[in-house]
């Protein structure tokens, strides 16, 4: 007996004749391939930026996490569709990023956790304690490595399988000589590089008894247990002959730079005199030989007032990473040059740049005030830095020098870390437990959500078009993600052509293109766009990219072409900064031409019926070779043909707004195009298929049906049959309709037969289907998800096909119907965009 297949697959064919290799990217709403948060502030700069994540025009809670094994004060990390969440009961979880369900047999648990109540320890504040920093993520060779601290009382650098949890390899205890546990804190997050995991040390909260601040190296593939140590108070530099403290134990632990070199920031030493490197920012070689340090010349006031610069470890800022922002308790900020940190013989002093930044250090105008509290990490959004203080979030202004002005403040709540993620910079008050969503740019409060009570250093991480915060002391993680919107149908209207304005696009160039307040998109209120993209004047094989303008370009195509060959595709495409889309090409000169045919709006907490999604098994409702739709002749040059779609193929009689086609064109005698509109409207200036002739073009076609549920095909030149397969439809405004809204998710490759990506490493061959695993791939959620996904937007590409073919894409489970969606000939490349429900 066949064992039954995940739910949640899409079925792939094609004819009797070819062998193809097939390219899928889910989500086309969205702006850019998925990035993994791999470790505090997703990158060893600690920027705390995800420049290439959706652009949040609203939230909502999507999920929370069953209760885990103990507190989390770890940040989550993610990777792929996991969220990997580390807890006090010396466990790391892995968690479905669509549904937060675990997605291990078991957690990963590596024995007791310590106590504070245990005589050993002379102070502290978190108990039972296991894993209190933030792990790091080897995402080459798929291996977590976190800080255990285990009874009896041993430190453990641990590290399993993210596939599964197994063991990758036996723990490795961390006690270099000196090294007192019971005094030496593992609080800072870890790093990785240079094959190595680093793991920072300080004291314990109470300051009691001596330790010291440590960095230790551990070969990252487990093949040895010797330690590589650095311990601050044991440098050259340091003057005092009896150091005490000076802890690494900021949260977000060592930064890495692109030459491997680590920095730390150290807290509060003991001494006034002599300097002790206390409140002292270390560059490290990637072996952590001493190569340059600073400090302030306030270093012996911030040690007797507890005002360490060590809550926060150094970040890397700068469009070539290469200067230091540091800042602490004091509320002051430092900018640092990386080739050297102080101008001064001694190490103190000497600092590029300095100026108050939290309002307390602002009040006082000196650097010696506590009050302006800084804690955890800042985050980096050229060319902006992100600083957390206790009355809320500030943005400095990089500037030359380097320099520094204060941008804007937000409004007021205590600020844990910050990261930036669709377009929002991200933080927790962790007094009030709320999230925050503040615009970037000015600081405006763009979005709120309770998140319950928080630990002390709280900071959100982000992936899969998803915010993921610790409810921390109630042992759970919640995930917020963009709202759905509603489509809204236009009659097309071109509002954009390179031919009369701006000319080709040359290799390599960018081009924004206004979207929104043109073609009858509202100026505001919209999400994303449904526009028919078109290249023609082609000088060579290329693709275009479209993305939402002032994101990250992903990497994927919507259109692919070779010189001299217009080709026209469907895209849906979020809209970016001042509402606007950007265009990218490749290779060679090429024109493009954007013809709208509808919006979708922002999300909101009151959705109308209209505009909601019924997807269909695709069905044939127009064939002009066979009659099907009432035509059995070609089309001929100038001719229009009035094409009634509701009713058919199971749209319904009343109710539908507009639907989604696959629309082809075959035999055709001459160059020309389609041209497809509600019936009723004047014909628009626009086309939807290109074709030349003897070519079969297929395209995606979005359109608003007109008087009595029809539409109008248009074709001007020559003669061509026409073909029209339905896929769905969009309810209109009747009372009691439902369907589903539009939620977009990072475009990401599901399938790649070429690489294996997917399951599939060779190409479809004759009359041969396969069946693709969709829900809960990409971000799309899983069949199992409060809300599982009815339908997937996927951008599918055809390419090295041996002979001419056609390729079908229906839902799993169901027989294959009669229809194509993309049509080719030996040799091309092919995209198109298929709209498709997944099978159950």
């Amino acid at each position: 007996m066949m064992a039954r297949m995940p739910r949640g697959k899409l079925r792939w064919g094609g004819s009797l004749l070819a062998a193809v290799a097939l390219a899928l990217i889910s989500g086309q709403v969205a702006l850019a391939a998925s990035t993994d948060w791999p470790t505090y502030h997703r990158t060893n700069n600690r920027d705390g930026n995800d420049a290439s994540a959706n652009p949040f025009s609203a939230i909502s809670q999507q999920w929370i996490s069953p209760v885990l094994d103990g507190h989390v004060y770890a940040s989550p990390l993610v990777v792929g569709n996991q969220v990997i969440v580390a807890t006090e009961n010396n466990s790391i979880y892995s968690l479905d990023a669509t549904t937060g369900i675990p997605t291990w047999a078991q957690p990963a648990n590596f024995g007791a956790p310590m106590l504070l109540s245990d005589p050993r320890f002379g102070c502290g504040n978190v108990s039972p304690l296991g894993i209190l920093g933030t792990p790091v993520i080897d995402t080459a060779t798929g291996i977590i490595y976190a800080v255990a601290f285990v009874q009896p009382g041993t430190y453990e650098l641990v590290a399993v399988q993210l596939s599964d949890g197994s063991q990758a390899f036996t723990p490795i205890p961390i006690a270099p000589s000196g090294f007192d546990q019971f005094r030496e804190q593992q609080r800072a997050a870890l790093a990785l590089a240079n094959g190595n995991v680093y793991v920072s040390f300080g004291g314990y909260a109470g300051d009691c008894g001596s330790y010291h601040g440590y960095v230790i190296a551990i070969k990252a593939d487990g093949s040895s247990t010797a330690l590589t140590v650095f311990q601050d108070q044991a440098q050259a530099v340091c003057l005092d002959t009896t150091p005490n403290e000076a802890a690494s134990w900021g949260p977000a632990g060592p930064s890495v730079d692109a030459s491997g070199n680590i920095y730390v920031a150290s807290g509060n030493g003991a001494s006034s005199s002599p300097y002790d490197c206390g409140e002292t920012v270390f560059k490290l070689s990637p072996t952590l030989a001493y190569l340059d340090s600073w400090a302030p010349t306030v270093w012996a006031s911030l040690n007797g007032s507890d005002a360490d610069i060590g809550s926060v470890n150094p970040a890397l800022v700068g469009p070539s990473s290469n200067v230091v922002f540091q800042t602490g308790k004091n509320g002051w900020g430092y900018l640092l040059n990386t080739t050297q940190l102080s101008t001064q013989a001694s190490h103190i002093g000497g600092e590029a740049f300095n100026k108050a930044v939290c309002n307390a250090a602002v009040s006082s105008g000196n650097q010696i005030s506590q009050n302006g509290q800084v804690f955890g990490g800042t985050a980096y959004m050229d060319p902006y830095i992100y600083v957390p203080c206790p009355e809320g979030i500030k943005a400095l202004q990089l500037g030359a020098g380097p320099s520094f002005t204060t941008a804007w403040s937000s409004a007021t709540f205590h600020a844990g870390a910050p990261i930036v993620s669709g377009g929002v910079v991200w933080a927790v008050d962790t007094n009030a437990g709320t999230l925050y969503g503040l615009d970037p740019v000015n600081g405006t409060t763009k979005f709120t959500a309770s998140i319950g009570t928080q630990t002390h250093f709280s900071t959100p991480a982000a992936g899969q078009g998803r915010i993921y915060v610790a409810d921390g002391v109630a042992s759970r993680i919640r995930a917020f993600g963009q709202g759905p919107g509603q489509y809204h149908p236009l009659t097309p209207s071109r509002i954009y052509d390179s031919r009369t304005g701006g000319g080709a696009l040359g290799t390599g160039s960018v081009r924004n293109i206004q979207v929104t307040g043109r073609g009858n998109v509202p100026a505001s209120g919209v999400a994303a766009a449904i526009i028919n993209v078109t290249v023609t004047n082609t000088s060579a094989t290329s693709y275009l990219t479209a993305f939402p303008t002032g994101y990250l370009r992903p990497n994927a195509s919507n259109l692919n072409w070779t010189a001299g060959k217009t080709v026209a595709n469907l895209v849906e495409v979020a809209v970016g900064n001042s509402g606007q889309v950007s265009v990218y090409n490749a290779a060679g000169n090429a024109d493009v031409v954007f013809d709208v045919a509808g919006w979708v709006n922002q999300p909101t907490m009151t959705p109308g019926v209209d505009g909601r999604y019924i997807p269909l098994v695709p069905a044939r409702i127009l064939d002009t070779r066979d009659g099907t739709g009432g035509f059995s002749t070609p089309l001929g040059p100038g001719q229009t043909i009035t094409v009634h779609v509701s009713g058919q193929g199971l749209v319904p009689v009343t109710g539908a707004e507009a639907v989604i086609l696959n629309l082809t064109a075959t035999d055709a005698t001459a160059q020309s195009y389609l041209t497809v509109y509600p019936t009723g409207a004047a014909r628009p200036t626009a086309s939807n298929v290109n074709f030349v002739a003897g070519q079969t073009v297929p395209n995606r076609v979005a359109v608003m049906l007109g008087t009595g549920g029809q539409v109008d095909i248009y074709n001007p030149v020559g003669t061509v049959n026409v073909i029209a397969d339905v896929n769905g439809w969009f309810t209109d405004t009747t009372p009691g309709g439902t369907g589903s809204s539009l939620t977009p998710v990072a475009p990401t490759r599901i399938l790649d037969t070429r690489t294996g990506t997917g399951g599939f490493n060779t190409a479809v061959g004759p009359n041969q289907s396969i069946a693709v695993q969709v829900a809960g791939v990409g971000g799309v959620p899983s069949m199992g998800a409060t809300v599982p996904p009815k339908a997937v937007v996927l951008n599918v590409t055809v390419t090295t096909p041996t002979i001419g073919s056609y390729l079908t894409v229906w839902p799993d489970g169901v027989g294959r119907p009669t229809t194509s969606d993309l049509n080719f000939m030996g040799g091309l490349t092919i995209p198109n965009l298929v709209v498709v429900q997944v099978g159950a």
